[in-house]
C-alpha cells in the first residue's frame, strides 16, 4: 500500500527554510487516481524542496500568472479534439494523452457515452469541468473538459438537445461559443440550429463529426 511521510511542521523564519524533523505523519494514497497522486507529491516536494520562502512565493505567482494567461482564452486556446470509437474502450489512452499533452480543454466524439466512463474521467480529471451529452444512437455521446482556470458554463437555450453541446468559454470580449455536435449517417445536419447559434454569438468555434449520409 503507497504512502508518504509528511513533517510536522514548516518554520518559514528559519534562514534555510527547512522543517520541522521531530515528528512524521503517514497519509494513505491507495485510494488516489493517478492525477491526484501526482499533485500530491507535486505538493510534498514543494514544501520540502524548496530552500527559501521567497522562492516558494514566486513559484506561487509564476504559478497564478500562468492561470491567469489560460484565461485569456481568445488568443491562448490550444484544444484537444478527439473522434473515439468508445470512450471505455480507450479510456486509458486517452488518460496518457491528456496528462502527457496537459490540454486546456478536450473534445471528444463519439464517446458512446458510457456512464461508468464519463464517471472515470471526470474523477481522474478533477481540474476540469466536465459536460458531455448522449447521442441519438449507440454510436454517438460527446463531451468536453475545461480546465477549472477557465470560465465555462453551458447554453440553456441549447442544453436539452441530444448530439449538440454549446458553451460559453471566457468572459467579456473574450467570450466565445464552443461548440460540439453529432450528426448520425441517417439524420441530416441541423443547418437551423447552427444559424440560432451563430446569430446568438458570431465568435464561435465548432468541433463536429457530421458524418457521410446513407441509409444503411
Amino acid at each position: 500500500m503507497p504512502y508518504y511521510q509528511i513533517l510536522h511542521q514548516m518554520n518559514p523564519s528559519a534562514m534555510t527554510f527547512k522543517p520541522n524533523q521531530k515528528r512524521f505523519y503517514s497519509i494513505k494514497t491507495d485510494q488516489l487516481t493517478k492525477a491526484e497522486e501526482n499533485i500530491f507529491q507535486d505538493l510534498l516536494c514543494e514544501w520540502t524542496d524548496t530552500p527559501i520562502l521567497d522562492l516558494l512565493l514566486e513559484n506561487w505567482t509564476n504559478h497564478r500568472d500562468k492561470n491567469f494567461s489560460l484565461m485569456k482564452v481568445k488568443q491562448n486556446i490550444s484544444p484537444l479534439r478527439l473522434n473515439l470509437s468508445s470512450l471505455n474502450k480507450y479510456l486509458g489512452d486517452v488518460f496518457k494523452l491528456i496528462d502527457s499533452t496537459s490540454p486546456p480543454i478536450v473534445v471528444l466524439n463519439g464517446t458512446h457515452h458510457d456512464d461508468n466512463s464519463i464517471k472515470q474521467f471526470t474523477s481522474h480529471f478533477f481540474n476540469f469541468n466536465v459536460f458531455s451529452m448522449k447521442g441519438t444512437n449507440m454510436f454517438g455521446g460527446m463531451l468536453i473538459a475545461v480546465h477549472k482556470s477557465i470560465r465555462s458554463q453551458l447554453v440553456a437555450e441549447f442544453d436539452n438537445l441530444c448530439n449538440l453541446i454549446v458553451l460559453e468559454i471566457g468572459s467579456d470580449a473574450d467570450m466565445f461559443q464552443l461548440i460540439t455536435c453529432y450528426c448520425p449517417p441517417t439524420e441530416s445536419i441541423h443547418l437551423d440550429t447552427f444559424n440560432r447559434l451563430l446569430q446568438r454569438n458570431p465568435n464561435s468555434i465548432f468541433t463536429d463529426d457530421f458524418n457521410a449520409k446513407h441509409n444503411s
